[in-house]
């Protein structure tokens, strides 16, 4: 497990929890509830206590719950595989991905951050985060919300920006203002501190884009995504490409990080 830095030991799957396992894996598109049921395996399979292990369902973080995923499929012999249409030669064809390899990198040099950005805004009053790593958790009842917008408007702007706009959202702890903290955050809703955040100065929340040179200390957006390594993953994501085996042409963007926790 990434986060604690070694090996953690799983109970055998029962024929019970391949069925549980089938029984997620008919949906290809994103379910909550089924997705907290595949998170709750953990501790349903890990045969440490809280205690000794220090890492609960509830306590994962995206990357510890990938490596738990990329072991479960080792177990079932489960590969992930995907079907496209060559648009330049229309052919189908099948892409398989090895998540361990793809990811190792993450998986193995992972480390849970914990940072703060301060910032003035054009008032004088100086802003402070407190940042740590999100859970799996947060990031499900997130990822339920971004799909609701979706469901709404498909060109909302924090739809279409959403890594300056409101997934810096998962990242804070805590935020004060000129050293006053804003007690009430860490029990808001999303919806609700998704609004804080549309309320705070533009100049501390983005890149006023002054500059070609990234600048990490511009503003918290920046700062978030040089700081954690889950942004980068979402940026390496972005990246991976596919080629099509009949005509040799080859397409980017065709992943999300949702589609890695499908089975």
């Amino acid at each position: 497990m990434p986060s604690i830095k070694r090996d953690v030991p799983f109970k055998p799957l029962t024929t019970a929890d391949v069925k549980t396992l089938s029984r997620i894996g008919i949906f290809n598109e994103f379910d909550l509830n089924n997705e907290l049921l595949k998170l709750s395996l953990f501790d349903k399979l890990v045969i440490e206590s809280k205690e000794t292990c220090g890492l609960d369902a509830d306590s994962l973080t995206q990357v510890d719950f990938l490596s738990f995923l990329i072991g479960i499929r080792k177990l079932m012999n489960n590969e992930l595989s995907f079907s496209f249409t060559c648009k330049k030669c229309e052919k189908k064809f099948d892409h398989t991905i090895d998540l361990e390899t793809e990811f190792s990198s993450y998986i193995f040099n992972f480390e849970r951050k914990n940072t703060v950005f301060e910032k003035m805004d054009n008032a004088g009053n100086i802003w402070k985060f407190e940042l740590t790593d999100y859970t799996m958790k947060d990031y499900l009842y997130y990822r339920y919300y971004i799909d609701r917008l979706k469901d709404i408007d498909s060109n909302n702007p924090d739809i279409l920006n959403e890594a300056s706009f409101i997934r810096p959202v998962l990242y804070i702890k805590k935020i004060y203002r000129n050293d006053e903290e804003i007690e009430d955050w860490p029990e808001q809703l999303i919806s609700n501190k998704i609004r804080l955040l549309n309320m705070l100065p533009n100049e501390v929340m983005l890149d006023p884009k002054t500059n070609k040179k990234f600048d990490p200390n511009s503003c918290l957006s920046n700062h978030i995504i040089d700081s954690f390594d889950e942004e980068k993953m979402f940026s390496d994501i972005e990246k991976m490409s596919v080629k099509c085996p009949n005509c040799g042409e080859e397409y980017s963007g065709m992943f999300k990080l949702d589609d890695f926790f499908m089975f």
